[in-house]
């Protein structure tokens, strides 16, 4: 006799599946979450032609993380 899973309350690992997630795992999507939206960041960054745009996407990455590494507009 097979045991049904869903009706027992714990997936097939042993963990609790109406648990939910902890600090660190919410931690851990918040910094993929992150990541990714500064992938897009750059890419668009990198597609921007005009100042006026660049400046819009670094001050968005700057409030997304303060410390992120991108391209710097050129001083003139």
């Amino acid at each position: 006799m097979a045991i049904n899973w869903r009706r027992t309350g714990f997936s097939k690992t042993g963990i609790d599946a109406s648990m939910g997630r902890v600090e660190r795992d919410r931690e851990i999507a918040r910094r993929r979450t992150r990541r990714t939206k500064l992938k897009k960041l750059r890419a668009r960054l990198a597609k921007a032609t005009d100042q006026a745009t660049k400046n819009l996407i670094l001050a968005k990455v700057r409030r997304i993380s303060p410390f992120a590494k991108m391209e710097e507009p050129a001083a003139e």
